[in-house]
């Protein structure tokens, strides 16, 4: 992750380096100088334009032993997996970086997004920023006449079938890039390659098969996202030839950890006091890590004007990313992920059902199926907690919505990242929000779950932000049954809470015989609460 010296994140550089230095002698030694840094975490952080990058040290050395080899002769083939934000752009920019101090060219192209780009864009892009352009027509592959690496033609071959004289326009590419790569070692890096168009993928499967293990002094570097397969696919079989080619290494990026998150928000905000230690922790747990999330909502906070801002509003950066995931799912499975964003905490598919009503089961089997084979859902057993909408002061209270769901003996989705949970949501106009949380607090209650089983703080949850669609008298059903629960649990402030949630709507209107009750239950909690301080004291 590439952080400027104003705080600024993503100033990721697609420009190719163009010097034709051969690597000067002893030019092992220097890359083992450039390496060490590597090895050492304390000296890693490396500068661009008063950028730093920030965490990394094993996939960069991965990189930067590569490099080394290919500086020497040798292949280089690798693949840098993972999701939209993971900072592969930017691991691939310090690649960059390293190979111009070993003498290596780079060629850089970025595939483009939505299939415009002309036939071979990838590979028009590189020759021509190595200029040798003109020696390879990409015009009509399939009419192709056979030409040398100097240009020369050596005739058409009227005899050969389609498929033959594309092979020979696949062999007579990879010749002219071998032949450059004599002057000097070569790393062409392709950049966004889940977009990149049919024909540069075939181009691709039939270059790496005779890539590896051969000492062409070329190098490969393929950065991309998983995309969920199918059947076999021109993407699938180039990342498959990729695999198997000698040599071939892949790197797959997760999310920052802990610290490096830390370390984010450090820089972005030192001279902010927006964003305490504990603030940070919260961020990375929000956010999981993701560097392009934790860097943005950094900057958002570093920024100020908080009184300004709803509650877990987004960066534009960060809704349009994730924007930009949703695209390639279905209606249906957004219906179910902005259904699933206002759960309290994980979901199963049997209460997805009864909130979904008219949907069937195997229509919500299918759409987790498809959100999490897509990495917005995680089959797991814990979640994050939802961002709701209070509907009253009561709602608005932390204690009004402690605890979790409850479901337990079933499969339970949560969110991979709380962001994507909070973007969902924001999409759910509030008419639409209010019935959502009436139609859980219906399921949460029927006969699938008992109130009393742990479901009362989610029951409490939803009822409150269903605004009129659910009566006080239910709702002060749920602040008793959480207010009991709380008080069997030793919560005495949240259970002094629910009780107080009680007297309120007590007071505005007659409502069964729950008041005396609820103030009896707010003198004990508060004795309870009064016994934990004597004894914290």
């Amino acid at each position: 992750m590439l952080i400027d010296s104003a705080g600024r994140a993503g100033v990721c550089h697609k420009e190719f380096v163009t010097g034709r230095r051969r690597a000067p002698s002893g030019g092992r030694r220097c890359y083992q100088v450039c390496c060490g840094q590597a090895h050492n975490p304390g000296g890693v952080s490396a500068v661009r334009s008063g950028s730093v990058f920030v965490g990394r040290y094993r996939e960069l050395t991965l990189l930067r032993e590569g490099l080394g080899q290919l500086a020497h002769g040798s292949p280089m083939i690798t693949s840098v997996v993972g999701e939209a934000g993971i900072g592969k752009t930017a691991l691939v920019s310090q690649a960059m970086d390293s190979a111009a101090g070993l003498g290596i060219r780079v060629a850089r192209s970025s595939a483009v997004e939505g299939g415009g780009s002309p036939a071979y864009w990838l590979w028009k892009d590189v020759l021509r920023q190595l200029s040798i352009g003109d020696q390879i027509d990409f015009d009509d592959p399939g009419n192709f006449d056979q030409q040398e690496s100097g240009g020369a033609t050596a005739g058409p071959i009227y005899a050969e079938t389609r498929p033959q004289r594309v092979f020979r326009f696949y062999e007579a590419v990879t010749d002219c890039l071998r032949a450059h790569a004599l002057e000097a070692p070569l790393l062409i890096i392709f950049d966004d390659l889940h977009w990149a168009d049919d024909e540069s993928l075939r181009l691709l499967a039939h270059f790496v098969r005779g890539l590896g293990g051969i000492d062409s002094g070329i190098g490969l570097i393929l950065a991309y996202r998983d995309r969920p397969g199918g059947g076999p696919d021109p993407f699938s079989d180039a990342i498959l030839q990729t695999a198997r080619a000698a040599g071939s290494e892949s790197i797959r990026l997760g999310p920052f950890s802990k610290d490096e998150s830390a370390e984010v928000v450090q820089l972005i905000t030192r001279d902010s006091e927006r964003i305490g230690t504990g603030e940070s922790g919260e961020l990375f747990e929000r956010t999981g890590g993701n560097p392009l999330f934790v860097t943005e909502i950094a900057r958002m906070a570093a920024a100020g004007n908080d009184d300004d801002r709803p509650p877990h509003e987004l960066p534009a950066t960060v809704q349009l990313a994730i924007n930009d995931r949703l695209r390639v799912l279905s209606p249906s499975v957004i219906e179910l992920l902005e259904t699933a964003s206002l759960a309290h905490g994980a979901v199963t598919p049997a209460v997805l059902l009864d909130v979904m009503k008219t949907w069937t089961m195997e229509e919500v089997h299918g759409a987790l199926g498809e959100a999490t084979e897509s990495r917005f859902l995680i089959e797991a057993s814990e979640g994050f907690s939802a961002p709701g909408v209070s509907r009253s002061t009561i709602a608005a209270r932390p204690d009004a919505s402690a605890g979790s769901a409850g479901h337990t003996g079933a499969s339970e989705w949560n969110f991979r990242h709380a962001v994507v949970q909070e973007a969902m949501a924001s999409h759910i106009s509030t008419g639409r929000r209010a019935r959502i949380h009436a139609a859980y607090a219906d399921a949460l209650e029927s006969g699938r779950q008992s109130a009393d089983s742990g479901n009362s703080e989610a029951l409490l949850f939803h009822a409150l932000r269903a605004g009129p669609l659910i009566e006080n008298g239910r709702v002060v059903r749920y602040l008793l049954f959480a207010a009991r629960a709380a008080m069997r649990s030793l919560a005495f402030e949240r259970a002094a809470g629910h009780f107080l949630g009680v007297i309120e709507l007590s007071e505005a209107e007659e409502v069964d015989g729950s008041l005396a009750e609820a103030m009896h239950g707010f003198a004990l909690a508060g004795s309870g609460m009064g016994r934990d301080q004597q004894i914290a004291d």
